[in-house]
């Protein structure tokens, strides 16, 4: 018996999903009731409408073709070998169509172009009216079952709180500058050092999505370790970021950022008494006039540590300290450790499950 080639189509969604949403229930269901088919699922990776389809299909040992970009600096053979163990795929059940290589917007077209032309049962669940996902299934209508489609919810990714200085804990106030912080925010992708296997699986396991602020921050306690990031760093080296600013002078900087579609910071995090911070290779950031050229060149001890002073923001304001690196403060003893949280039963909960002292933002 021969194989169908099907694709669940589902157009982008919001930055944080999770198993309740209903795009993710649905799509669970269709692939479900094809577990037992000569189905092959064809899909991709890179947003979480293909991930998520690819990483059920292999949890349910389904057939995989995927349709994947080309990169410059990596081999097909390699890329195929990296996608399988990211995403815990059985490499006897997947095969790989290589898309040229080309810029990312004009991939996506090529992307879905591709799957729609390679697959003979298109099943739409949740797309956006007049997109282009939509326009690219009228000319497949012949092949087209939309019996399981849902109307498309219009995403909602701002994170929209703000806190006010005059409305925060009075204890808030007496901290001074005898901390260094690192606070967290709601991440929209892994951690670094996980699959996107192990991304996944925690969403469709969940019934909130799992990377918020405070989930983040559990994940820093339960690991007693600050995971270094590349993002926004420069030369894109892995560096954990703290501030001296109070916790109140912060207040401002927990805003939502459009251009990255992310908080810059939100009101949870870890501090660490100063005494201790500077036997532990955490050192105050060099910043430079981003219009002067050649003050630092990739080949400086501490390019890690260097950051323009902003053209539009500055950046200085921040008041920001670095660690090269992941950092563990597992060797700093309890007193020298303070907790923040934004809500009171937050504080009370960290509390009584890691021992730190936590304080909230809310009174």
């Amino acid at each position: 018996m021969s194989s169908t080639k099907i694709a669940i189509l589902n157009s982008r969604q919001g930055l944080y999903p999770c198993r309740l949403h209903e795009w993710v229930k649905q799509t669970l269901k269709v692939l479900h009731s094809l577990r037992k088919s000569e189905t092959i699922i064809v899909s991709s990776i890179g947003m979480s409408t293909w991930d998520i389809v690819t990483i059920i299909a292999s949890k349910l040992q389904l057939r995989l073709e995927l349709h994947i970009q080309q990169s410059e600096n990596i081999s097909d053979e390699n890329m195929k070998n990296i996608i399988v163990r990211e995403y815990n795929l059985n490499s006897s059940l997947v095969s790989f169509i290589m898309i040229d290589k080309n810029e990312y917007n004009k991939f996506q077209i090529a992307r879905d172009i591709s799957i729609l032309d390679s697959a003979e049962r298109l099943i739409p669940i949740s797309v956006r009216p007049n997109g282009n996902l939509e326009k690219l299934l009228l000319t497949h209508d012949k092949k087209t079952d939309n019996s399981f489609q849902l109307p498309y919810k219009k995403k909602r990714d701002k994170i929209s709180y703000t806190l006010k200085e005059n409305e925060s804990n009075p204890i808030i106030r007496t901290i001074k500058d005898t901390y260094i912080c690192h606070w967290t925010r709601t991440s929209k992708s892994k951690y670094n050092h996980e699959r996107e296997y192990d991304f996944y699986n925690k969403i469709l396991q969940s019934d909130l999505y799992p990377r918020t602020a405070i989930q983040n921050l559990l994940h820093i306690i339960e690991h007693q370790t600050i995971y270094a990031t590349a993002t926004h760093m420069s030369q894109n080296i892995p560096t954990v970021s703290f501030t001296s600013l109070t916790p109140i002078e912060m207040i401002p900087l927990f805003k939502w950022r459009s251009r990255y579609s992310e908080m810059s910071f939100e009101p949870y995090g870890i501090g660490i008494k100063k005494e201790v911070t500077f036997s532990n290779n955490i050192q105050e950031v060099i910043y430079y006039d981003k219009t002067q050229k050649n003050i630092f060149t990739e080949s400086d001890e501490e390019i890690w540590l260097t950051q323009s002073n902003g053209i539009v923001t500055n950046w200085e304001k921040e008041c920001e300290l670095r660690h090269l690196g992941n950092f563990n403060f597992s060797n700093i003893s309890v007193e020298n450790i303070l907790l923040f949280t934004r809500y009171k039963k937050e504080a009370s909960q960290l509390h009584e499950l890691t021992g730190y002292k936590t304080i909230s933002f809310e009174i």
